[in-house]
């Protein structure tokens, strides 16, 4: 699974302990750090992804987090939980990875919205494997990535995405290419809920959100209605968000301009709508070109009421 180029993480991660898992001495330290300790204990329990380049990895594993002066004797009576580990091997992932950790740091460290709409950060540490410098970014595990398309999913559902990702525009964090995997979701046990929780900062950029985030309302209080003008919706980056999440009726296009959903989805309706090249009028093509969009968005409605008549749960499985 690993490749013959790439060496298996230690299950252990006995290079960190012996290097006491020191913390990253470039990384800034604010409120938000985690506190200091003797060692983290760790079990590495399943390899969850790894890029293309075989340079950075993601595990799941169960920790147990050992005090200053605590024994070892006193750890063994410490309930392990669950962690993510993102690995990364060399220079430049050591930069990538050490980037999002200051995302967390610095961004989500309000209750508002770690353990809430992101997952709880608890710390980034350096070792030196065989692999050279080895960067590992830890982060409180309780969620399980999608497993379809974000449109796939109930409006609820999607709706709890959404405000999910507005809490983190507020925090002052955006994510320009925001799609399904950045979506993690977890369920409270005992709760029929689902939570969705936005992951994979090393890509996102310091963000002023233009749109007016209030605590508890919806981003799109008016769900399947005509996308909106930026006028009226005017971060790009969230509104990008919700056309991927389906939340409102996609446009109508002839020739570079929009058209109403209810003509666009009539060819011959289509067709009265002003053509800026006259040399097409009357052309069998321009009734081909209309056919193609109205088949398009009749597909779009045809697959989002079967999405919403039958959407997959979150999680194939219950805790």
């Amino acid at each position: 699974m690993f490749g013959r180029s790439r060496p298996v993480l230690p299950t252990n991660l006995e290079e960190f302990r012996r290097a006491r898992n020191r913390r990253d001495p470039g990384a800034s330290q604010t409120a938000s750090s985690p506190v200091e300790f003797e060692s983290l204990i760790i079990d590495v329990t399943e390899h969850i992804s790894l890029n293309e380049d075989r340079s950075r990895s993601v595990y799941r594993a169960s920790t147990v987090v050992v005090g200053l002066g605590q024994s070892q004797e006193e750890a063994g009576s410490l309930r392990p939980f669950d962690v993510v580990l993102k690995v990364g091997y060399h220079k430049a992932q050591h930069r990538y990875i050490k980037r999002e950790a200051e995302i967390y740091e610095k961004y989500f460290c309000t209750p508002e919205i770690k353990g809430q709409h992101v997952p709880n950060y608890l710390g980034l540490f350096l070792g030196d494997t065989y692999e050279g410098i080895t960067t590992v970014l830890v982060l409180q595990d309780s969620a399980f990535p999608l497993n379809y398309p974000l449109e796939h999913y109930s409006l609820d559902f999607r709706l709890d995405v959404i405000n999910a990702l507005a809490a983190v525009h507020k925090a002052g964090v955006t994510l320009p290419d925001f799609y399904e995997g950045n979506v993690v979701v977890k369920k409270w046990p005992g709760q029929t809920h689902y939570v969705p929780m936005i992951v994979d900062f090393a890509c996102a950029c310091p963000h002023t959100c233009e749109l007016e985030l209030k605590e508890d309302e919806d981003v799109v209080p008016e769900p399947y209605i005509p996308e909106p003008s930026t006028d009226v919706f005017p971060c790009s980056d969230m509104g990008d968000a919700c056309k991927r999440a389906q939340l409102w009726l996609p446009r109508g296009y002839w020739f570079g301009t929009t058209v109403p959903l209810h003509d666009a989805i009539d060819p011959d309706k289509l067709l009265t709508h002003p053509c800026p090249e006259p040399s097409l009028r009357g052309n069998r093509g321009l009734r081909g070109r209309a056919i193609a969009e109205a088949n398009r968005l009749r597909e779009w409605l045809r697959n989002r009421r079967k999405w919403d008549a039958e959407p997959p749960a979150p999680l194939d499985f219950d805790d």
